[in-house]
């Protein structure tokens, strides 16, 4: 017999009623597959059970503010009537509410690592029953990461210290050992957005300006240092993460739906993370340009007050110090429309998406 407290029963509820429309961004067919499959992995899984308490008790500290119950209706369109808890949450529950998604959040790391000490592979794989566990506990922690300002920063330069970018490599190396199992499974409907990415058009192709931006900067770099043979091991690192990007925000284009542009983070390359850790300038623009367009996903909680935020503002400042400002038109319009707009993308429009224009109507607006 399941024991769960009425606060965790409660929780359980708030998930079901409303955390899952916010998680899944109310997509149908992702929220049909959860509701099904989830249950069953609650009902027998500790990692699955710490995870999901974790997040909705984040969840549920933060549907009691008006601005994030609005920002999470114009991403999803659900109205935020739907989304708002009913009962008044005073800043002191707020707070308790936050230590103790914290106090679950370490649970699910301490039954994570239990787990995984716990089971071996099968030519490479965790057998289905492991592998669905870890999925869900892995989608549940990466997300809840990314909601909670200040748990681990995006990027560190202090090698003792974890980062958002490090904890995204040890995601894709177990998320790598449960793929195949899942895709046997009625799991593998939350991985069609992979057969979507196969269908990207060619490279001669592209749209999206900020993928057209990227890759001119890429190759005036290259014909700047094609003598560098150091450059030119990065260039082919660089390139191939500029192409994820490009697959991600096509396929989020074809969905609908934010989660294959999100997952870039865990598809990044190891060497494209030290590259990052390393602080060499096009990394860190290509992880500034990332953080924008995550934001414009609504891959937050509070716009102003998240890991991404913080790193674009962080970015800012350097390239104030060292270059006298950004770069580009294109990153100045990108920040402008983090920091001074509301703005959140249509998904279907982001192949065509335009920072320079959409931050020109807005001005022009006011």
């Amino acid at each position: 017999m399941l024991s769960i407290s009425r606060f965790e029963l409660y929780l359980t509820d708030f998930f079901k009623e409303r955390g899952q429309y916010i998680f899944n961004f109310n997509n149908r067919s992702f929220m049909k597959v959860w509701f099904i499959e989830l249950p069953m992995s609650f009902s027998y899984s500790a990692l699955v059970r710490q995870s999901h308490y974790a997040f909705s008790s984040l969840m549920l500290m933060h549907c009691s503010k008006p601005q994030v119950v609005k920002d999470i209706a114009a991403a999803t369109g659900i109205s935020s009537s739907s989304l708002a808890t009913n009962n008044f949450i005073s800043p002191s529950q707020q707070q308790q509410l936050k230590i103790m998604s914290l106090q679950y959040f370490d649970q699910s790391i301490f039954e994570m690592k239990k787990l995984l000490d716990n089971s071996c592979t099968v030519e490479g794989s965790y057998p289905l029953p492991i592998a669905t566990q870890l999925f869900f506990g892995l989608i549940f922690q990466f997300t809840y990461l990314a909601y909670d300002h200040l748990s681990v920063p995006l990027l560190t330069f202090d090698e003792m210290e974890l980062d958002y970018i490090s904890l995204c490599k040890s995601y894709k190396i177990a998320t790598g050992k449960c793929i195949r199992p899942i895709l046997s499974s009625p799991l593998k409907e939350l991985f069609l957005y992979r057969m979507v990415k196969s269908t990207v058009p060619p490279e001669d192709q592209v749209i999206n300006p900020i993928v057209v931006s990227l890759t001119e900067e890429l190759e005036d770099l290259k014909d700047t240092y094609s003598n560098n043979s150091g450059f030119m091991r990065q260039y082919d690192i660089y390139k191939t993460a500029v192409n994820e990007i490009r697959q991600g925000i096509f396929s989020t284009a074809m969905c609908k739906f934010p989660f294959p542009f999100m997952l870039c983070c865990l598809d990044f390359s190891s060497e494209l993370r030290d590259l990052m850790h390393e602080g060499q300038y096009f990394a860190l623009r290509l992880l500034y340009v990332y953080s924008c367009l995550c934001i414009f996903c609504k891959f937050y909680m509070e716009r102003d007050a998240n890991l991404w935020t913080d790193y674009i503002i962080w970015y800012k400042e350097r390239s104030t110090f060292f270059d006298g400002g950004l770069s580009s038109e294109l990153d100045y319009c990108l920040y402008k429309l983090v920091t001074e707009s509301d703005f959140i993308i249509k998904y279907e429009n982001f192949e065509s998406f335009d920072p320079i224009t959409e931050w020109c109507n807005i001005e022009s607006s006011r």
